[in-house]
């Protein structure tokens, strides 16, 4: 899945906070501690549908389009798409319940978490449910790419003519008050009576919505004078110890070793607890330089293990924000034994969801997962909202303690310079 990946800034401190909380687990974890956490169409355009069919029914909604938005024409027709169509797990009510007694002291099932793939045949769709879709979406011209492990997720490739096709509805390209160019379906996706109510929603008919990092960077009018310090935050140096090129930064950032005093790490470091035998994945939308993080390893002396792993071919190439980056050292630095995996993905409804299922459905799920990436809830959809919640219920099954910075906006996370609405919303997933 591919789109351009757009940034929106949330404050620094806030996105530390949670990552300290992350780290603050894992190296619980490594002592045996649980955590848990809780217009007019262009030429060679596609045309709308002629007329829908009588027993196609709505699935999700129309795809979220900014305030301020000018219709441009509809999608040309070669426009190549990948989606992912969520299926409806079962036995919703069982699900939450098991989700919540795994960590519930007292508990019959405390700590008795599912193994791998095991929740497919618990609270997936059946193989029989999962086949009547494949059947339907590949009778509608399109080619069928891969099923998750949890058989929730079947994804899809197809051209915008077919897209249309199969889920009777108009891809319209959009031009964004930031300038921005997308497209959104502007109607739901209609599937067959006989499938629709055991599908949840379907990413990739629009990419109008992109997470953003919770990272900001002050302003340098903002910023404390070059070499300044906090005189409150003195270093504890049982932690990996910065270089001197570290140290002199200056500019209210803090090292490694401050940031653990000022989070309380030192009587999980005085225990010898490093992170050994922990994974942690971190997801992200953008990709980082590894040269980066291995100039950082050699000033803090440390050999943590990053792996990366490419979801939906990966999120491009380059140092892209800063926001990866950041979060590979901030755990590597302040938990130096566990093993970082990186999951990078396209910055897409498809592709986050994707870059979450990944974490979750695989055959040696990571004990922590921790995201500073997030929107604002409104443009999520209650549809998009709850296969979201399915994926969190199943990483709380199998004892997946979850981390995401909540980022700094309040209620107005839904205005920035790029979409300025004056609708009240929180940032979604935290």
């Amino acid at each position: 899945m591919e789109t351009l990946v757009r940034t929106r800034p949330a404050e620094h401190h806030t996105r530390t906070g949670a990552l300290a909380s992350a780290v603050v687990g894992v190296l619980a974890a490594s002592l045996a501690l649980p955590a848990v956490a809780s217009a007019s169409p262009s030429p060679g355009a596609v045309s709308a549908p002629a007329a829908l069919h009588a027993a196609r029914h709505p699935v999700g909604g129309p795809g979220y389009v900014p305030t301020g938005s000018v219709d441009i024409g509809t999608l040309p027709g070669p426009t190549p798409i990948q989606a992912v169509v969520v299926l409806k797990p079962r036995d919703p009510a069982g699900r939450a319940r098991v989700a919540t007694a795994v960590s519930k002291p007292g508990s019959a099932l405390y700590h008795r978490y599912l193994r791998p793939g095991a929740f497919a045949a618990t609270f997936g769709p059946t193989t029989t449910t999962v086949g009547a879709v494949e059947a339907v979406l590949r009778a509608d011209g399109l080619r069928i790419t891969g099923i998750s492990q949890n058989n929730l997720a079947i994804s899809v490739s197809g051209s915008a003519a077919a897209m249309s096709h199969a889920f009777s509805v108009r891809l319209n390209r959009y031009r964004t008050p930031s300038g921005y160019t997308a497209f959104a379906n502007s109607t739901a996706p209609l599937l067959p009576a006989a499938i629709a109510p055991d599908v949840q929603t379907v990413f990739g008919l629009n990419n109008t919505v992109t997470q953003h990092p919770q990272l900001v960077r002050r302003s340098p009018a903002a910023a404390p004078a070059p070499g300044a310090r906090n005189p409150a935050i003195q270093p504890f140096t049982s932690g990996p110890t910065p270089c001197a090129g570290a140290t002199g930064v200056g500019g209210g950032a803090y090292t490694a070793n401050q940031l653990a005093t000022a989070y309380g790490f030192n009587p999980l470091y005085a225990a010898g607890a490093l992170g050994a035998g922990v994974s942690v994945a971190l997801y992200e939308l953008e990709p980082n330089s590894t040269s980066d993080i291995a100039t950082f390893q050699a000033c803090y002396g440390t050999s943590t293990t990053v792996q990366y792993t490419h979801v939906d071919g990966g999120a491009g190439s380059g140092a892209g924000s800063g926001e990866a980056a950041l979060d590979i050292e901030g755990v590597l630095s302040m938990a130096p034994a566990v093993t970082v995996k990186v999951y990078q993905a396209p910055n897409t409804n498809a592709g986050a969801y994707d870059d979450y299922s990944a974490m979750i459905n695989t055959a040696s799920p990571p004990q922590v997962i921790s995201s500073s990436w997030g929107l604002c809830e409104s443009q999520e959809g209650i549809s998009g909202a709850q296969a979201e919640e399915t994926l969190f219920q199943q990483a709380a099954t199998q004892g997946q303690t979850i981390f995401v910075a909540q980022g700094d906006d309040g209620s107005t996370d839904c205005t920035s310079a790029g979409n300025p609405t004056k609708t009240l919303a929180v940032d979604d997933p935290a």
